[in-house]
């Protein structure tokens, strides 16, 4: 028996599953992008310190403290109603996070590594890593006590 094709009533389903989702992830785009503009729009130099100041006391917390403390001053949401397994993935991925916020050149180059396994417009494109990040705010932070 010959199998059977699907017929234009599935394509059409598919087609128009596929449109949904490409227009969810444009407009998802769209308003990331959108609110990076905002967030940069009112900017300045005293709201940059403040955020690079709370990223390197919230770096320090975590380095200091266990993970299960640190599940304890995250919104319960965040646990997705699975509290241990929350804390373990906390603990799983605390060594991906710098100790005191700066970047690690190695960290961009395996960074654009993948990327460019996977991006064509990455690959073919001439980037200088190197002007991709910068360490000067967080050489500004205070120290953490």
């Amino acid at each position: 028996m010959a199998p059977k094709w699907p017929g234009p009533e599935s394509e059409l389903t598919a087609a128009a599953k596929t449109a949904r989702a490409e227009l969810k992830r444009y407009s998802a785009e769209l308003a990331v992008g959108l609110a990076e503009q905002k967030v940069r729009a009112r900017m300045n130099a005293e709201t940059e310190d403040a955020l690079v100041n709370a990223f390197v006391r919230g770096l320090a917390f975590m380095r200091s403290h266990a993970p299960e403390e640190v599940a304890a001053v995250v919104p319960e949401e965040y646990a997705l109603g699975d509290k241990p397994l929350y804390v373990q993935a906390i603990k799983n991925s605390l060594p991906m996070f710098s100790p005191d916020g700066r970047f690690a050149r190695e960290g961009a180059e395996t960074a654009y590594s993948v990327l460019k396994a996977f991006d064509p417009d990455v690959r073919n494109a001439k980037i200088d890593l190197a002007a991709t990040y910068t360490d000067r705010f967080v050489e500004k932070a205070p120290p953490v006590k």
